[in-house]
């Protein structure tokens, strides 16, 4: 089966100017990018600010969605459950 068979949407994380390391904070929002998923499981490490994740409402992850490294070390995958509800898709995933 092919991915896009699989899934309703498809979507990389923000590129360009849309998110900066200076955007990374100690307080706010989980980021997931592909070094937080080892073994199926997230690791998250960064966060953003809620105005900055709110102002690209369209990456936040929710119960059920697969995220996914779209660079780095391909194959990294997990699954979106409960408790990482609202966390944020990173950069480097889809």
């Amino acid at each position: 089966m092919k991915l896009g068979e699989a899934c309703e949407v498809i979507q990389i994380g923000p590129f360009g100017n849309q998110l900066h390391q200076e955007d990374y904070k100690d307080f706010g929002i989980p980021i997931i990018n592909p070094k937080h998923i080892k073994d199926s499981r997230i690791f998250p490490q960064e966060k953003i600010s809620k105005e900055k994740a709110d102002s690209l409402s369209q990456y936040y992850l929710k119960k059920g969605d697969v995220i996914m490294a779209r660079r780095g070390e391909m194959g990294r995958v997990a699954f979106i459950e409960e408790e990482q509800d609202g966390w944020f898709c990173g950069t480097g995933s889809l």
